[in-house]
């Protein structure tokens, strides 16, 4: 998207922005319960070729960095 005005861009535009560079995941209208915060946030990466493994690894570390307890995001009770 290299330096594109996102207030002008159109909806296909900021649609191709959210799977290729912001990661954009909505906790609202599309999760089925239960499913784990983790498993929520590596889906964009697998949708993007990226190994299940190494999407999960990825997807931890962006949640560990946002400092979400461990606890929350592997859905344990």
């Amino acid at each position: 998207m290299g330096g594109r005005d996102v207030a002008i861009a159109d909806a296909w535009a900021l649609l191709e922005l959210r799977r290729s560079t912001v990661g954009y995941v909505s906790q609202f209208l599309r999760v089925l319960p239960r499913v784990p915060a983790i498993d929520v946030v590596a889906e964009p990466l697998i949708e993007q070729g990226w190994d299940p493994g190494a999407a999960q690894l990825r997807a931890a570390e962006m949640l560990e960095r946002v400092r979400l307890p461990q606890a929350l995001w592997m859905g344990q009770p």
